[in-house]
């Protein structure tokens, strides 16, 4: 799993990760088609399907672990950065760091 994904930092990096890792969901149709058995290729029509059922439900389960353990991460932030802000109100960089995490755990969520 790409180092984008488990760490969360840039959350584009993260996007792009979470894009690749769902080429073979986009691709579907073609995949389907280059799966469907004839007589020339794939001798057996369900070990093919099962395969590519396989490679679905990874990819999806990898998918929502790096959506949660992403949330999880920012969530801790969030935390942590509260209670900075708590002990210095005046710190602008602190809120607008703040902000900026809590509106990525947003775009997660979405």
């Amino acid at each position: 799993m790409p180092a984008a994904i488990m760490e969360c930092g840039d959350f584009k990096d993260f996007q792009d990760a979470l894009r690749e890792m769902r080429r073979v969901d986009d691709i579907i149709v073609n995949t389907i088609n280059a799966v469907i058995p004839t007589d020339s290729f794939h001798p057996d029509p369900k070990a093919s399907c099962r395969n590519l059922h396989e490679q679905i439900e990874s990819g999806n389960q990898k998918r929502e672990a790096a959506i949660k353990n992403c949330i999880t991460i920012s969530a801790d932030k969030v935390k942590k950065l509260k209670e900075q802000r708590e002990k210095n109100l005046s710190d602008i960089q602190l809120s607008k760091d703040l902000r900026a995490e809590q509106t990525k755990v947003r775009r997660t969520l979405t």
